[in-house]
């Protein structure tokens, strides 16, 4: 019958922005520490509150923070400002398995959990609502740590790492997220059991991972850098990261056009979008539909997709996944990176493959060799779409090559980037006397279908 204030996640800093006070100027300012030099989240284009952003925490005695694990593993950092002590106990990240374990074991009934295997502790604790004592983890040989945090002290908790803790009484404190290159591997992980469990990423792992990485390769043309261990460790971990997913982006691209699975490529002018299937951000590559409302990453058996728009997927590619690729190959000229990437291939580690089927990895077995040149010639095929005036059009496709400058589409709506690849190809089989009339036609008919499609597309009578 009692009733309670709920006091955690207020969007806000306690940090002085006065010029006076030499905590609010310093980078251990919380308002300004995701966004220094070194943090991948200053990358992040839109602020994320609580991550980018601080959050203020009022506490009381014997109010709690449960169990959990931070989101995408990242780093937290968390300041004391004033008021009573904080206890915290913590897990080191690489007993985060085991941890799950013994809560799925020992803490939930089954009732709890909607979902089988290892991710299904995961899943609960992703809701920040689990509280037990320490000494159940102690008893089942997980390791616990336990800090007492003071006014005035920071607490700093790893990837992966959980924890948890209680107020010895009134208190204001301050938390942010942030990210440094060692942090990339484990953001992976996250991703992947994400997917597993469907869940919508919060942050864009593979367009961090591809800025980071195309920064560091144009500051490794520059001479005379003098990089600290500390930054050479962080580098390793991006340039790993980064050679694995070119890797696989390249091996199912290639793929994909090997088996005519996409009918066209078009620029992909997103920074990311979300695979409608598993959940999946995609920044350099995806395919859609040709109503371009079904997203897909290439994790995918393509040529399987049945959407009820049909079978015509177009492929979308970044016009710069050329320099990509040529960054990853002069990353593989380390040593420590190439027997890196070779070592978690032979270990098994599918963190940026998942969930790619058996029959596509046998295909892509089929020939393929690492940065090969992606040339591929589809043939002409003759498909029907109805028009919305109900007439039924007829167009074909012509041949399709890897560099999509050819393919370039002057109208910078996505959707209309499919028709105009398609548009491209059909003009090309025409002689030049019949040109002009199929152009004009073959325009009207493709926005008589875009504007079934999309609304607020210019009025038809304006379109010729």
């Amino acid at each position: 019958m009692e009733s309670v204030e709920y006091a955690c996640d207020i969007e806000g800093s306690a940090f002085s922005s006065s010029p006076n006070d030499l905590l609010g100027t310093s980078k251990w300012n919380l308002k300004k520490l995701s966004r220094l030099p070194k943090s991948t989240l200053r990358l992040l284009e839109t602020a994320i509150p609580g991550v980018t952003d601080p959050m203020l925490y009022i506490g009381m005695l014997f109010s709690i923070f449960a169990w959990h694990v931070e989101d995408h593993y990242l780093y937290s950092i968390n300041y004391h400002h004033c008021g009573a002590s904080k206890t915290w106990y913590g897990v080191p990240g690489h007993s985060a398995l085991r941890f799950e374990k013994v809560v799925k074991e020992h803490v939930y009934t089954n009732d709890v959990l909607s979902v089988d295997g290892e991710d299904g502790a995961f899943d609960v604790l992703l809701g920040k609502t689990t509280l037990f004592p320490p000494n159940i983890l102690l008893e089942h040989d997980v390791p616990v740590y336990k800090a007492v945090q003071n006014p005035g002290e920071f607490v700093i908790t790893f990837p992966r790492a959980y924890h948890a803790g209680f107020s010895h009484g009134f208190n204001c404190g301050e938390a942010v997220n942030f990210a440094i290159g060692d942090w990339f591997p484990l953001g992976a992980v996250a991703c992947l059991r994400y997917a597993h469990l469907n869940r919508v990423p919060l942050l864009p792992h593979e367009e961090l991972l591809c800025k980071e990485a195309m920064l560091l390769n144009s500051s490794l043309e520059l001479e005379d850098l003098d990089y600290s261990p500390a930054d050479l460790a962080s580098h390793h971990s991006i340039k790993a990261s980064f050679v694995k997913l070119i890797r696989f982006l390249h091996r199912a691209r290639w793929s994909i056009m090997k088996s005519r699975a996409c009918t066209s490529v078009s620029p992909n002018y997103h920074r990311t979008v979300v695979c409608t299937l598993c959940k999946r951000d995609c920044y350099i590559a995806f395919v859609n539909c040709s109503c371009y409302s079904h997203h897909v990453c290439l994790r995918h058996d393509i040529k399987s997709l049945d959407f009820p728009c049909g079978s015509h997927h177009c492929l979308f590619l970044r016009d710069d996944v050329r320099e990509m690729e040529a960054a990853s190959k002069k990353f593989e000229q380390d040593n420590a990176i190439s027997k890196a990437v070779e070592r978690q291939a032979e270990n098994g580690d599918d963190m940026y493959s998942y969930p790619l089927s058996n029959k596509f990895q046998n295909d892509v077995e089929d020939g393929y060799f690492p940065y090969c040149e992606i040339n591929v010639d589809l043939k002409p095929e003759i498909a029907t779409m109805t028009s919305a005036t109900g007439q039924t059009v007829e167009y074909g496709h012509n041949s399709l090559s890897h560099n999509t400058g050819n393919f370039r589409p002057e109208l910078t709506d996505a959707l209309s980037s499919f028709a105009a690849s398609t548009l491209c190809s059909f003009v090309e089989q025409v002689g030049s006397s019949a040109k002009n009339l199929l152009i004009l036609f073959s325009v009207k008919v493709w926005y008589l279908y875009i504007s079934k499609q999309v609304q607020g597309l210019a009025n038809l009578g304006n379109t010729n």
